[in-house]
């Protein structure tokens, strides 16, 4: 995918770039305590189902599906809602 068709794609499915300054100290602790903060929650998840930890991946879209729709303290609203510009709706189907 050249960049003219991946701006494209960006462009019909509404989704926004946002660039920030690479690798700068204040962002880069923000990701990375993100990322720390999924992994955790898959690590607990596996850990209570009794499941090898190598199925994190089944997991993956679990955790961050609900990280989505939690509040957020900081915004008082839901991640979903600030990209979106609504409520998501919440899909009681996750196995």
């Amino acid at each position: 995918m050249n960049l003219e068709q991946h701006l494209k794609m960006c462009e019909e499915h509404n989704i926004k770039q946002v660039f920030g300054a690479p690798r700068t100290p204040t962002t880069q602790g923000l990701v990375e305590r993100n990322n720390l903060t999924v992994k955790e929650n898959i690590t607990n998840i596996l850990k209570e189902r009794d499941q090898n930890l190598n199925k994190w991946c089944k997991v993956l879209s679990e955790v961050t599906y609900k990280k989505n729709i939690s509040l957020h303290r900081a915004i008082n609203k839901v991640p979903y809602e600030v990209v979106f510009g609504m409520l998501p709706r919440v899909l009681c189907s996750i196995k």
